[in-house]
């Protein structure tokens, strides 16, 4: 019998060591369940000390079905020899979309600078959404303290889409917690309320991606000089302001070029990368447009991504 064991145990050594282990877990915050899903590498992958925080697009869904295996390819990304990062997909709340005939609902994130955005309100005054700044903030306390191995200098955030717009009011707002953000198919945006954007109190590195293709409702044209997600007020905030807005809250002192990230020349669309480096604390800011692509995130810049990061941790 005691020969049996062993052998199956040597059969199964290698399953457990290369297996992930997946946490969902909740926690209270101001008065509402919060979910979240931690995402550890194999036995046989070192850690890193990392924190890649993902933040999923807006979810079509009833209140049971929650978005919370978002993980953008990221749980791969991290379980790859020499990664060993500890992937969280964080979870929005859900709103049950009062304004939409026969819908589920959905899950959306407060961004912040659209905050009450909102499917769901037809007209002034907006109840505000939870408070997902300070629900993101204590996730990352509460994880520190369930996994000792994470370096609060390596906390990084992924955004898609209406995450994306999270993402950068989290790069804003959280900066003092959070290295350095990947912003997917989103940008900043103003509020229904006021234009004032805040100033960044804590250098942060950022790199965007927005695709040449992306004419959903929530970039619009990615060409166009404003885009209008919002039902009431148009949107102040451009691909270029949003990189402007990095740069110069950075104090980024070089920029790789002068031209805008998207010109229409004789008709025709021409689309510009930029950097700008030479930021505080050594950061950078990057824009990269993923050419043919849609509304859409692409996992095949996530090694790229994570060289980034790592190049990035605070100092």
């Amino acid at each position: 019998m005691n020969k049996v064991f062993s052998v199956v145990i040597l059969l199964l050594a290698p399953s457990f060591a290369t297996a992930q282990t997946i946490v969902k877990a909740t926690f209270p915050w101001k008065n509402v369940t919060r979910r979240y899903t931690v995402v550890i590498p194999p036995a046989n992958i070192p850690l890193s000390g990392e924190l890649i925080i993902t933040l999923h697009g807006l979810r079509y869904a009833n209140s049971s079905t929650p978005p919370d295996n978002n993980y953008y390819g990221w749980d791969y990304t991290c379980k790859q020899k020499g990664a060993g990062c500890i992937v969280v997909a964080a979870v929005s709340t859900w709103d049950p979309d009062a304004t939409t005939k026969g819908s589920v609902g959905y899950w959306a994130w407060n961004a912040g600078f659209f905050n009450n955005m909102v499917f769901s309100k037809k007209s002034p005054p907006y109840t505000p959404y939870p408070d997902d700044i300070g629900y993101l903030r204590q996730l990352v306390t509460t994880l520190k303290s369930k996994y000792s191995v994470i370096n609060p200098k390596k906390v990084y955030v992924v955004g898609f889409s209406v995450g994306a717009f999270m993402a950068s009011l989290a790069a804003v707002d959280l900066s003092d917690i959070v290295a350095a953000v990947s912003i997917n198919s989103g940008s900043l945006q103003s509020t229904l309320s006021t234009t004032t954007v805040p100033n960044i109190p804590n250098p942060i590195s950022v790199v965007e991606y927005h695709g040449t293709l992306d004419t959903n409702a929530v970039g619009v044209d990615p060409c166009s000089a404003k885009w209008d997600w919002n039902k009431y007020l148009p949107e102040k905030s451009t691909v270029d302001s949003t990189f402007n807005f990095f740069a110069t809250q950075n104090h980024c002192q070089v920029r790789s070029t002068v031209l805008p990230l998207c010109q229409v020349l004789v008709g025709i669309k021409v689309f510009n990368n930029k950097n700008a480096s030479s930021c505080s604390a050594g950061g950078v800011v990057k824009f990269v447009w993923e050419v043919g692509t849609a509304h859409k995130y692409l996992t095949s810049h996530n090694a790229a991504d994570l060289a980034f990061f790592r190049a990035h941790a605070k100092k």
